[in-house]
């Protein structure tokens, strides 16, 4: 797999260090994670996910199997704060845990399949159109509170959302997480080709 370039910008107003999002690249998959903002040390869980899901073992196929992976790094996550040190604010909001979107992108021969929890999405553009968009497909189905994985299990797990479809050749893949994501939908869906705007 060739990635061809990786670009992480914070958000406006905010330095490199308040930067939430990770990406990591695995021989033929790549994972984006997300951190929710609110949550306490959300760029460190979003790493683990990322890292986990990129270089690790596959995706398991069942969701109670993916759920327990994700069980798995979340108390490794606790225990690396389990002596509670840090500001304040930080032992106060530790006992919440952390959150973040993922996606995981794995490519094979003639294929493509992703699974998400989130808003990260993934476009595949071929012979300058958009053939796939995964897992949002329009604009304004984004919103203020997407579904997150979290490192303290919730007794209500969010969707695990699945995809495998063709890979047309000479495809190209973006995974953009929500911010750019919506702009990339609304300019398609304005009549634009976002993705020739883009590295």
């Amino acid at each position: 797999m060739e990635i061809v370039r990786t670009i992480a910008v914070p958000k406006e107003g905010n330095h490199a260090g308040q930067y939430e999002d990770a990406v990591a690249v695995g021989q033929d998959r790549i994972a984006v994670a997300d951190g929710a903002s609110a949550a306490i040390y959300a760029r460190e869980w979003a790493g683990m996910l990322a890292d986990d899901f990129a270089r690790g073992a596959e995706a398991p196929e069942g969701e109670g199997a993916f759920w327990e992976r994700v069980g798995a790094l979340g108390e490794r996550w606790a225990a690396r704060h389990a002596d509670g040190g840090g500001a304040w604010y930080a032992q106060e909001k530790l006992p919440q845990g952390s959150a973040a979107s993922l996606l995981v992108v794995r490519l094979t021969a003639g294929r493509w399949e992703a699974l998400s929890v989130g808003d990260v999405c993934c476009f595949v553009v071929a012979d300058d159109r958009l053939r796939y968009a995964f897992p949002i497909t329009r604009s304004r189905a984004f919103g203020d509170r997407p579904s997150l994985v979290t490192t303290r299990m919730p007794a209500r797990r969010p969707p695990l959302v699945r995809t495998r479809e063709p890979l047309p050749e000479g495809a190209r893949l973006l995974v953009a997480t929500d911010a750019l994501a919506r702009w990339f939908l609304a300019e398609f869906e304005r009549g634009g080709k976002p993705w020739g705007q883009l590295p």
